[in-house]
């Protein structure tokens, strides 16, 4: 596995402050409040979240080395899943739920793309790139040089088919259950029916994949809240990858101060850790991506 190195030649990136290399605690970017604050129970905001800290995982298991480029896909990755807690900070206002067979897992997205932007263009200043949304062209510096000009060409005209094929495998093999389809809408609708769940049958057969039946609730979101899992989850991955370890009872404390009563070190090992693992865990994840794809939101009763 990877460890997370201080470059200082990285430190010009002000808004990725906060995810400079330390090992320090508690951490510069951990805030209780945005964790204790969480009050969004939507199914899509959640898968998310989960998909991005899962991104962040996939990137301490890279192979190759420990280099740079690969500490700014790390930094920009955990950057993007603390933005997540913003949206879990805010009450769904989604009245109309979203369009039926859509995934929107925004962060996770980005941060694949920017990964193979990182590969693609090493020398592209890192705000840019983290700024490059929706098409828009990025503006290189009048005395940029030809190399340079060359890595803001492929940031802002390469579409995915053009990646090279072992960039664009990694976009793609980390989707997990979702694949692509194209559907003609003019065909009759119990065709479209029959056609779908056939072709579902037979792709699942193909990779390997079960119907998903776990269901995830409301009750299952409030728990996750109460139990403060995404705080546990985000300084896990951050110690993990400092390579520091600091003790159950300091992390427990930072997480949990109010709980004056209550063992929580005995809490955090016993019932946090557990289902902070479900959280990230295949099953999990395969529910809320499937729920949040089919404008399912979570069920009231448990």
């Amino acid at each position: 596995m990877r460890r997370f190195k201080r470059w200082p030649e990285l430190e010009i990136y002000e808004r990725l402050e906060p995810y400079y290399y330390s090992a320090d605690f508690p951490p510069r970017w951990f805030k209780l409040e945005n964790y204790t604050s969480i009050v969004n129970k939507s199914v899509a905001a959640w898968s998310e979240a989960v998909s991005a800290r899962n991104f962040v995982k996939s990137t301490l298991a890279d192979e190759g080395a420990d280099d740079a480029s690969w500490a700014m896909y790390f930094m920009s990755s955990f950057y993007l899943a603390q933005k997540t807690l913003f949206e879990l900070n805010e009450e769904d206002l989604a009245a109309g739920g979203r369009e039926a067979a859509l995934v929107d897992m925004d962060a996770f997205s980005y941060a694949k793309h920017l990964s193979a932007y990182l590969q693609l263009a090493p020398d592209l200043p890192l705000d840019e790139i983290l700024d490059y949304e929706n098409g828009l062209s990025i503006i290189p510096p009048s005395d940029a040089s030809q190399e340079l000009l060359k890595q803001y060409a492929q940031v802002t005209n390469l579409p995915v088919w053009g990646m090279p094929a072992d960039i664009r495998g990694k976009l793609f093999s980390q989707m997990g259950s979702l694949v692509p389809v194209y559907l003609d809408l003019a065909a009759p609708d119990e065709l479209i029916a029959e056609t779908a769940v056939e072709y579902a049958k037979s792709v699942r057969e193909k990779l390997g994949i079960s119907n998903q039946k776990q269901k995830v609730t409301v009750k299952d979101i409030s728990k996750w809240i109460d139990q403060r899992l995404l705080a546990y989850i985000d300084l896990t991955l951050w110690f993990e990858a400092v390579g520091a370890k600091p003790p159950i009872h300091q992390i427990a404390d930072l997480i949990f101060p109010e709980k004056l009563d209550v063992d929580t070190s005995e809490f955090i090992r016993k019932t946090v850790r557990k289902n902070a693992h479900l959280l990230m865990s295949a099953s999990i994840g395969g529910a809320l991506t499937a729920q949040a794809g089919t404008n399912d939101f979570a069920d009231a009763d448990g």
